[in-house]
């Protein structure tokens, strides 16, 4: 027994000696940190560079995308262009004439901080399911043989053989990893169909406004046309056949005499303005189409006729009142017909009670042409004359070109308020059937004494809060722009005098 417990205390021994300690210092060596740190740098280093690479991958697709869809753009506006000016001399310049489109030589545009180089080009396509023309059209793209000897026979010869235009886009640009090149190509389709004649010239009588003159001539050249129909958007005398052919032509639209404002003086009913056959200033769109002698039409051209020949018309319907409800004097007056009126002043015309003195001063105006009332908010208490004038620009092409003011005027002298109506009763909101929009109805006592009434929304009820009135005595009205949202409504009703009566009760919208 004494040998074995020797035995197994020398075997303890051994076993608590070959065993770490847990207070044990020693550590890695510095060959073991090396190592360790060489593997971590390698790691890190690989993550860096696919990171690099995928930034670098993101930056070049951007790109590309970036490209492809300027590409896209620059070719729909191809489209937008007149087909007789995608033509290799004109194509670049008529594309940069385009909003945002840039320009100079080389043609270079930026997008999210890319620089795009452009090239764009063009030519003539002859498709041969019509036949191909003996003579290749001017800038053909790939010459064909005609087909006429192998055609049927139902098969004509080929007259017109601009079929297509090809525009060929191609944008270059280098975003730090060489230089990248994307290219995109688009038919246009001839708006002839490459039937009919094609108009090559319709240009306007003169190149800023139309100021002087009772014809309008506009040049008019097509390739081959057996007649030419012109017509406007409006206007007397707005349609005819040119004169001439078969290549140059003779378009004129009769504009008939200027017309001349009137004074009420010597024409109080302001009849003898304009004669019928006038063409009244506006902006007017004049189009062209070339017909062969099949009666093919061929394209069609446009031009705009900027038309300015008088300072405006002499304001027709002008009244006034006092609006006792306002402490107000109120004014209305029926629109101007021309097309070029930017809206109306009303004038209080002094003391001596005399129109364009020098005296006048203005109290009240619009800047649209087809608001025709507003209130003097701050009137005179005694007897005050008042007129109203219509303006235009002295440069219908310049939306910053001066004022005109018609060289006449209607007056009119407010004295004291006429009676006042009696106020209307607001009956409960109901949904137009058609529009789904509120629409108010109200009663009223004496409608004889009523020439229109005046609706509110949400506030009332002064001179600023008008939201809307209607045209005549009617006692419904729908409110046309109610936005989604719920409403509250005043009514009141307004006499002969444009006196004004107390509002109603209001009423709330609800939604659908």
């Amino acid at each position: 027994m004494t040998l074995k417990r020797a035995l197994c205390r020398a075997d303890a021994t051994v076993m608590r000696r070959s065993a770490p300690s847990l207070t044990d210092e020693r550590g890695y060596t510095l060959v073991e940190l090396m190592v360790a740190a060489l593997v971590l740098v390698i790691g890190i280093f690989g993550a860096i560079s696919l990171l690099d690479g995928a930034n670098r991958t993101t930056v070049a697709n951007n790109a590309r995308m970036g490209a492809t869809n300027l590409a896209r753009e620059i070719l729909e506006n191809a489209r937008s262009v007149e087909y007789q000016l995608l033509t290799p001399s004109q194509l670049e310049s008529a594309l940069q004439a385009k909003p945002g489109m840039g320009g100079g030589t080389p043609w270079k545009l930026s997008r999210r901080g890319i620089t795009y180089t452009i090239e764009a080009s063009v030519c003539t396509f002859d498709d041969p399911k019509d036949n191909v023309a003996v003579t290749p059209p001017a800038g053909v793209c790939t010459p064909q043989a005609p087909v006429a000897a192998s055609a049927p026979a139902n098969l004509a010869a080929e007259t017109q053989p601009d079929d297509f235009r090809r525009v060929t886009v191609k944008l270059t640009w280098d975003k730090g990893t060489g230089g990248r090149t994307i290219t995109q190509t688009s038919l246009i389709n001839n708006p002839s169909g490459g039937l009919g004649p094609r108009i090559v010239k319709f240009d306007p009588p003169v190149a800023g406004q139309f100021t002087s003159g009772t014809d309008a001539t506009f040049p008019t050249l097509t390739t081959t046309a057996e007649s030419v129909h012109w017509d406007s958007d409006g206007g007397p005398n707005g349609s005819g056949d040119s004169v001439g052919g078969p290549k140059t032509w003779t378009t004129t639209w009769s504009l008939g005499p200027a017309a001349t404002p009137v004074n009420p003086a010597d024409d109080p009913t302001l009849s003898n303005q304009y004669s019928a056959s006038t063409v009244l200033d506006g902006v007017y769109m004049v189009t062209a189409q070339a017909f062969d002698g099949r009666g093919v039409a061929g394209d069609s051209r446009a031009a705009i006729l900027p038309l300015n020949r008088s300072f405006p018309l002499t304001v027709t319907g002008f009244e006034a009142g006092r609006n006792s409800f306002q402490s107000s004097v109120d004014f209305r007056w029926n629109a101007n017909p021309e097309r070029d009126i930017t809206g109306y002043k009303v004038y209080n015309a002094g003391p001596d009670n005399v129109y364009g003195n020098g005296n006048d001063t203005p109290v009240c105006s619009t800047s649209s042409p087809n608001v025709t009332s507003c209130s003097d908010v701050n009137p005179p208490s005694e007897p005050t004359t008042y007129f109203v004038v219509a303006l235009d620009r002295a440069d219908i092409t310049d939306s910053s070109s001066a004022p005109h003011e018609s060289p006449h005027a209607t007056t009119v002298t407010v004295g004291a308020a006429g009676p006042a109506p009696l106020p209307p009763v607001l009956l409960p909101i109901a949904l137009d059937a058609s529009t789904a929009n509120p629409e108010l109805t109200w009663t009223h006592l004496f409608l004889g004494n009523v020439r229109f009434f005046q609706i509110y929304r949400d506030q009332c009820c002064g001179v600023a809060d008008r939201y809307d009135s209607t045209p005549t005595n009617a006692t419904s009205w729908v409110d046309p722009n109610p936005g989604g949202q719920v409403h509250r409504y005043w009514v009141t009703a307004v006499g002969p005098t444009l006196n004004e009566s107390d509002p109603s009760n209001y009423a709330d919208s609800f939604l659908p």
